[in-house]
């Protein structure tokens, strides 16, 4: 009775909106911008259907980049919220009333980089995510997310 086994959906249905907002105040090189999606998807198997799909509410980012130059290189930076709403998955033949719970989260991040080259050819980044060190697991992962962390990128295009 604990074992979880695997049934297959009739039908799947869902219903949303993306919505990308964004102003540029180019004297300042300063863009404030939000990306919010709403989205809901409904299971229906032979005898059970839900809302609870492990599919959050609502999901999305909102923050400022700046772009401008830096040493005389183009230079850009983003702060910026990101985050998901709480979700929980509920299948037929689960002896648990909800079989996943996610609670909802929030991360502070920060990026930034410069471009050089003769042609603008390569890109040295910076990357500090979840600066307050929340504890989540985003919807659609069974891991934690890495927690405070930090990534340096070089990028070569050419």
């Amino acid at each position: 009775s604990r074992d979880r086994y695997y049934t297959n959906i009739g039908a799947s249905r869902a219903h949303g909106v993306e919505l990308y907002l964004g102003w540029g105040w180019p004297a300042a090189g300063l863009e404030p911008y939000t990306s919010l999606t709403w989205m809901e998807r409904r299971n229906e198997y032979s005898e059970f259907s839900t809302w609870d799909t492990g599919v959050p509410a609502l999901a999305g980012r909102a923050g400022m980049r700046w772009q401008d130059s830096l040493w005389r290189l183009p230079a850009w930076s983003d702060v910026y919220l990101r985050g998901e709403t709480d979700s929980e998955v509920k299948e037929p033949g689960t002896v648990r009333a909800v079989l996943d719970e996610k609670d909802g989260w929030l991360t502070v991040n920060v990026t930034g980089g410069i471009d050089f080259g003769g042609e603008r050819q390569y890109r040295l980044a910076l990357d500090l995510l979840d600066l307050a060190d929340k504890l989540y697991t985003a919807s659609g992962e069974s891991v934690y997310g890495a927690g405070r962390s930090a990534a340096i990128k070089l990028t070569l295009d050419w």
